[in-house]
């Protein structure tokens, strides 16, 4: 999918609107002969990242009355970091963001301080809960899609409703809620040895045998396009000897073996495979930046 179609057809959602609370955009044209480059790759803060702490205007008089001084920190001129210079406010990194700071010097980052929820919930929980579904509120949720999911729905490109195609994929053991209400969706955290299903290819076959028996009922149908994701990607992976191939990095580095590298991993393997991949999702949990 083509960024502008994305945007398009997320702000074409009215209440269910893809990031509620925005309402200002400013989009620059691809070029038409842009190839798609896809997945958009997600890497989810899961808890509560203080955003104003990561990258601070602290200079700003409104910010400075606002916030109390210990949850503050000092503009390190030692360190000679330049700010980013947003709407004429000067913003600062944190000094633990050394790593991200160093993404955005070698212009490989861009910063986008945003307003995604207008709620002023202080749960953790509600607030994750409607930026996964693309919801200004809890109160009055539109449909029962996650706004990834809501994406491909919406979308009329054949080859994501296909069934052949995985279109959406986590790289975890749960399955997020931005990908509720989706069809053709596969949550697994490690693809190393490819995806296993509880009990054994016996159980597996089972399980389709008896879903074929009453194809006409949803719960079969569901189950028995799950039962084909997973052979799907069983299939896509490299194998010797009937045995899938551990993933090897083409990159400088390596994927260490912890989260979130595991699932983002996982997800480097189904673009290798040529899955059709258009969006995949990683949590990096426990974020509570309220302390430390």
């Amino acid at each position: 999918m083509k960024r502008r179609q994305f945007l398009k057809t997320g702000l074409a959602t009215g209440a269910g609107a893809l990031f509620a609370g925005i309402s200002h955009w400013s989009i620059a044209q691809a070029p038409s002969n842009q190839p798609n480059q896809g997945p958009l790759i997600v890497v989810f803060l899961r808890g509560g990242a203080d955003g104003l702490a990561l990258l601070s205007p602290l200079e700003d008089a409104n910010f400075l009355a606002a916030r109390p001084p210990d949850m503050r920190f000092a503009i390190d001129k030692a360190a000679n970091r330049e700010p980013i210079v947003l709407n004429q406010t000067n913003f600062y990194w944190h000094p633990a963001a050394a790593p991200l700071h160093k993404l955005f010097t070698d212009k490989r980052l861009i910063a986008w301080p945003a307003v995604g929820v207008k709620d002023e919930t202080r749960s953790h929980f509600e607030a994750q809960e409607m930026m996964e579904r693309g919801v200004d509120s809890l109160q009055k949720i539109p449909d029962a899609y996650g706004w990834m999911a809501r994406q491909v729905a919406l979308n009329k490109n054949p080859s994501l409703q296909s069934a052949d195609s995985l279109a959406l994929f986590a790289g975890s053991n749960n399955m997020p809620r931005a990908m509720q209400g989706a069809h053709h969706v596969l949550a697994v955290r490690d693809l190393q040895g490819g995806v296993s299903f509880p009990g054994g290819p016996a159980s597996l076959k089972a399980m389709q045998t008896l879903s074929e028996l009453d194809r006409q009922h949803p719960a079969a149908q569901m189950m028995l396009g799950t039962f084909n994701t997973l052979e799907q990607v069983n299939l896509a992976l490299p194998k010797t000897d009937n045995r899938v191939l551990p993933y090897v990095s083409s990159g400088q580095s390596p994927y260490p073996n912890s989260d979130p590298a595991v699932g983002l991993r996982s997800i480097a393997r189904l673009i290798q495979a040529k899955m059709g991949l258009q969006y995949a999702w990683v949590d990096h949990t426990g974020w509570d930046t309220h302390e430390g």
